[in-house]
């Protein structure tokens, strides 16, 4: 379940709905969820809610400052999972969404290409949110999902 409510949320089209406690930016749905979990788990929950929902997936600076500022609205302490996700087998980062994987905003020396079973991306508290680390799928961690809002919400 969605926690928390944000205090603005951001909907520049009055158009688009998001669901109560999400925020909207361009044309996306963004939740925000404290539970910890596992990035499978995570992921697993995001997708529950139909609509076409993943783990978000960061495509500009903009939309990640505007996640890691709506997360901030309540913690800044723990790192929180995101829907990148390294494929081993073709050894390339990708969104588990399917979008192309082609801004990048890893925290320095990250991913790390040593550290074993680190294939899960998340945001990291100690940079604001803003820079991406690697870390082990099983690891549990608050969570942040997304969806393409193509209609209005009820």
């Amino acid at each position: 379940t969605c926690c928390k409510h944000p205090k603005d949320p951001t909907n520049m089209d009055s158009k688009i709905r998001c669901p109560s406690g999400w925020f909207i930016y361009l044309t996306h749905c963004y939740g925000y969820f404290e539970e910890t979990l596992s990035w499978e788990d995570a992921e697993k929950e995001c997708v529950s809610y139909g609509l076409g929902t993943h783990l978000a997936s960061v495509h500009n600076f903009i939309e990640g400052a505007l996640i890691a500022s709506f997360i901030s609205q309540y913690q800044n302490t723990t790192n929180v999972w995101i829907g990148g996700q390294n494929n081993k087998k073709a050894h390339q980062w990708e969104w588990k969404d399917g979008s192309p994987f082609k801004y990048k905003s890893w925290k320095k020396g990250k991913p790390s290409c040593s550290a074993k079973g680190h294939t899960c991306m998340e945001l990291t508290a100690a940079q604001g949110l803003r820079k991406w680390s690697d870390s082990a799928c099983h690891n549990t961690r608050p969570f942040v999902c997304k969806f393409l809002a193509k209609t209005k919400m009820p």
